[in-house]
């Protein structure tokens, strides 16, 4: 029986440029085995690499320690002894079914010609226990990873050759553990690729071969919701998030992940299960990792590389002037929505405003496919208006000021006295930790320090102030005419002060 899973990496672009990786991804099938006229094995012995030395998939490289193996393939070798070592024994994966229960093989070919790293090619038919049925694999890598391959005159490889061997053995080798000890998921390629991304992301932190393919969900969040299993590209895509969940618990995740799966429901269901074994939970670590994202450019993104996937900028553009800007759409399960606001300023530059929209709805992802609608409104005072519908679904947002000015806060309330049969707004101090969109906390007391109310109050921009608002209202009555105390509470700090309602 000769199946293939799918191819396991694409072409990409040479450099971290704006210009989105070519991904001819595509299903091949495999008639047999390639026959090629040597054999050699891995240090371990776990591998045993076959491959040419003339011809279009020869290995030219030299013997320089003259033992009769092209230098390329002993690095082959020590690649995949690798990749065992890490899958293996580090993160206590199951040995995958090997040829004669002793060794795996591996083939190096061509691959440059059809713009692959390497494929796990599915082999023979072992068992259908669980929830999906199990095969025996080869793998297949490319002969040289040169920089002069090309597919529709673009250069194949973006990593130099010893890196995209490492990276792709040991993504290659998970795929190999997958299917033979857990089953094929055909219809959850995501969960294939994102798990073997992950574990090039564990093994390999230097090496940021994830880059291109999460820049182009940046870049294009509305064509990779999380939620469509069947994208293989997401899986690479969304490779930090697989990485960030296994940070926020633990390296075993994506093995007990596997094992749940295994058995029944969905990778959803099954990662979340996980993460609920460690006290975390799939919606809350993927509202975290929304924020994340939102935040890319700063020196403490606990993302790798998150520079590099700062550029070029995701987010959907508009501009604030005199009235607000109204927008609505809808969101898939688990997908991403970026926006940047142009808004009003103190300075002749505008103050910018970035915002993450995201649905965190994972049943919704497992059996439901219903969209998330969001109606948003952001004002020229800064002030932002979110609601999701229904209002029962499950989504999150955060936000990310950027003034173009140093900022200035009042130092008293303004207007006053206040009317509120005159006055829509009453503008209070802020201690300068509070940020703009963050809310602080308002008491109102008598001149007896009586405790009459508190709110919660936002963070605005207003009269060329940042300050926090309030609308006159305390338990939804206006306050009587009279003198009154406040306190301001923002983070570990507070501000005291006085204010006088009149009504005329």
């Amino acid at each position: 029986m000769w199946l293939i899973l799918v191819l396991l990496l694409c072409v990409q672009t040479p450099s971290w440029s704006s210009t989105a990786p070519q991904v001819p991804c595509r299903i091949t099938t495999l008639q047999q085995r390639p026959v090629l006229p040597f054999r050699t094995f891995s240090p371990s012995g776990h591998f045993a690499i076959h491959y040419d030395t003339a011809g279009a998939n020869g290995v030219r490289s030299p013997d320089r320690d003259h033992n009769g193996v092209p230098d390329f393939v002993d690095t082959v070798g020590i690649a995949f002894d690798s990749a065992w070592n890490v899958l293996i024994h580090t993160l206590r994966f199951p040995i995958p079914p090997l040829d004669s229960g002793k060794f795996y093989a591996v083939f190096i070919q061509n691959l440059g010609s059809q713009g692959l790293y390497g494929l796990t090619a599915i082999d023979r038919f072992i068992g259908s226990g669980g929830a999906a049925d199990r095969f025996t694999t080869f793998i297949i890598i490319d002969n040289d990873y040169s920089s002069a391959d090309s597919l529709y005159n673009e250069p194949v490889y973006f990593l130099p050759p010893e890196p995209a061997l490492r990276t792709t053995a040991v993504h290659e080798f998970f795929h190999a553990i997958q299917i033979g000890i857990y089953g094929r998921f055909l219809d959850e390629a995501l969960f294939h690729e994102l798990s073997s991304s992950w574990v090039e992301m564990l093994a390999y932190p230097d090496v940021p071969s994830f880059v291109p393919w999460t820049r182009l969900l940046l870049q294009n969040p509305d064509r990779f919701p999380f939620s469509n299993a069947t994208d293989p590209l997401a899986g690479y895509a969304y490779a930090p998030f697989a990485w960030y969940c296994s940070t926020q618990s633990s390296d075993s995740l994506i093995r007990r992940m596997w094992e749940l799966r295994s058995v029944s429901g969905s990778f959803y269901e099954a990662l979340d299960a996980a993460l609920s074994e460690q006290y975390q939970s799939l919606a809350h670590l993927w509202c975290q990792f929304a924020e994340i994202l939102l935040r890319l450019n700063r020196s403490d993104a606990p993302l790798p590389h998150s520079r590099l996937l700062f550029a070029p900028q995701p987010f959907e553009q508009q501009r604030v002037s005199a009235t607000p800007v109204m927008l609505t759409g809808s969101l898939d399960p688990m997908e991403l929505r970026f926006f940047r606001f142009f808004l009003p300023s103190v300075s002749p530059a505008p103050d910018t405003l970035n915002l993450v929209l995201a649905s965190a709805d994972v049943a919704a992802a497992t059996h439901i496919q219903h969209k998330v609608e969001y109606r948003l409104a952001v004002a020229p005072d800064h002030s932002l208006d979110l609601s999701f519908l229904p209002t029962d679904s499950i989504g999150c947002w955060d936000t990310l000021l950027s003034p173009s000015a140093p900022y200035s806060i009042s130092e008293t309330p303004y207007p006053q006295p206040f009317d509120p049969d005159q006055h829509r707004f009453l503008y209070f101090p802020v201690p300068r930790v509070s940020g703009i969109l963050e809310s602080v906390r308002l008491e109102i007391f008598s001149t007896a320090l009586e405790l009459l109310g508190t709110q919660q109050l936002p963070v605005v921009f207003a009269n060329n102030y940042w300050n926090a608002r309030w609308n006159g209202l305390l338990n939804d009555r206006p306050l009587r005419a009279g003198v009154y105390l406040y306190r301001i509470s923002a983070k570990d700090r507070s501000l005291w002060g006085k204010f006088t309602v009149i009504h005329r």
